[in-house]
């Protein structure tokens, strides 16, 4: 007999880490990431097994491992919701940070990347003294530059999609295939 399929991915894995921070509950959590409960339930119960994740009676948090490997994804990336007005308005759109993502080929591989993952489109920026896109206006790149204080060799990573969960898992799929640490970690957490 063949076992339920599981109706998440290893990225509502993470999203579901990275949301946590101080107590909240199951509800709170599955509003927030467009989750049903009972899949939140499986992956809180996931995180619990590791050791990265303790619950009580006033809500789900971290536990001191789980705040170290936080404090480590953190250094790794940053994701936010990116609010353009002028770039896609009909799409959600999230801008994921991969610091210091040195030299690497910023092509359709990537982007395709994030297609396949659930995202519309996806643009990647690297920071080089400046964002760079040629395509892009200056007033549309400087929306871009308050989200996050850049570095040289940082890649910027904004996915567009229907919802905010399928932008957020497509840059997270963009994120691990660049960082081999996050993704590392990842599977770890994943599994």
């Amino acid at each position: 007999m063949v076992g339920n399929t599981p109706n998440y991915t290893k990225f509502d894995v993470l999203r579901c880490f990275l949301e946590i921070d101080v107590n909240i509950s199951r509800a709170s959590l599955a509003k927030k990431l467009s989750l049903g409960e009972g899949t939140l339930r499986t992956i809180l119960n996931i995180l619990k097994k590791k050791g990265i994740l303790d619950s009580d009676r006033q809500g789900h948090h971290l536990s001191p491992e789980g705040i170290k490997l936080k404090n480590t994804i953190s250094s790794l990336v940053r994701i936010k919701k990116a609010e353009s007005k002028t770039l896609y308005p009909q799409y959600k759109k999230v801008a994921l940070l991969i610091k210091n993502a040195g030299e690497i080929s910023v092509g359709y591989e990537l982007r395709d990347i994030a297609v396949r993952n659930g995202a519309v489109g996806a643009m990647l920026i690297l920071y080089k003294n400046g964002l760079v896109l040629p395509q892009f206006t200056k007033f549309e790149l400087d929306e871009f530059k308050k989200l996050y204080d850049y570095e040289n060799g940082d890649l910027l990573v904004v996915t567009f999609a229907e919802s905010y969960k399928e932008a957020t898992n497509a840059a997270l799929a963009v994120a691990t295939a660049v960082s081999k640490k996050l993704e590392k970690l990842l599977n770890y957490m994943a599994t």
